[in-house]
C-alpha cells in the first residue's frame, strides 16, 4: 500500500466523494485532489456535527472520525472531565482546611483569645477536615470505580477486609 493511500492508523477528512486530507500517525499531512484549508475544515466541522447528532451510528459519507489512539484520548478526556469537580472540590477543601487548622492554632496559641472565640475556632477546624475527608473520599470512590472498570481492582468482599479496620491485603484485591 502506498504510504500515501489512507490506512486504517490515519484520520481521513473527506467529502461523499473525495478525500481532503489524511492525517498520518507521525503528523504528516496528505492532501486530496483540490484541498484547500477551508473545505478541509468544513468536512470535519459538518461530521463532528453529525456525529454527535447520530450517537454512535453508522458513520455517513465514509468519515472515519477517530483512530484508536484518539479513541483513547477522547475517553481521557472524558475521564477528567468525570474526575474534575471532584478534584477542584478537594483542592478548595484542602485550602479552606489549612486556612482554618492556622486559624485555630494561632488562637490556641494566643493567651489573650477568649475560650467561646478558640471553640468556633476549634468547630470550624473540625469542619472543613470533616470537607476534607469527604472530598477526598468522593474522588477515591471515583478512583476505584475507574479501577474496576479497568479490571485493576476488584470489588472487595466483605469477608477480605480486617475486622480491626485495618486495610484489605493488596495482593488479594488487586487483579
Amino acid at each position: 500500500m502506498s504510504d500515501d493511500k489512507p490506512s486504517d492508523n490515519d484520520l481521513v477528512i473527506r467529502t461523499a466523494s473525495r478525500i481532503l486530507v489524511t492525517i498520518k500517525p507521525d503528523g504528516r499531512l496528505v492532501y486530496g485532489d483540490g484541498y484547500t484549508p477551508d473545505e478541509a475544515a468544513r468536512a470535519l466541522w459538518e461530521a463532528l456535527a453529525r456525529k454527535r447528532a447520530e450517537a454512535g451510528s453508522a458513520e455517513p459519507h465514509g468519515i472515519r472520525l477517530a483512530t484508536a489512539a484518539e479513541v483513547g484520548l477522547l475517553e481521557m478526556e472524558a475521564r477528567f472531565n468525570e474526575w474534575e469537580p471532584a478534584m477542584i472540590e478537594l483542592a478548595k477543601a484542602d485550602a479552606a482546611n489549612e486556612v482554618a487548622q492556622t486559624h485555630y492554632n494561632q488562637m490556641l496559641a494566643d493567651v489573650g483569645v477568649s475560650a467561646a472565640r478558640k471553640l468556633a475556632a476549634q468547630r470550624r477546624a473540625a469542619e472543613t477536615d470533616n470537607r476534607l475527608n469527604e472530598s477526598a473520599t468522593a474522588l477515591v470512590l471515583l478512583a476505584r470505580a475507574h479501577a474496576q472498570r479497568k479490571g485493576i481492582l476488584r470489588e472487595i468482599p466483605a469477608e477480605l477486609v480486617p475486622a480491626d479496620g485495618s486495610k484489605p491485603d493488596p495482593k488479594q484485591v488487586l487483579n
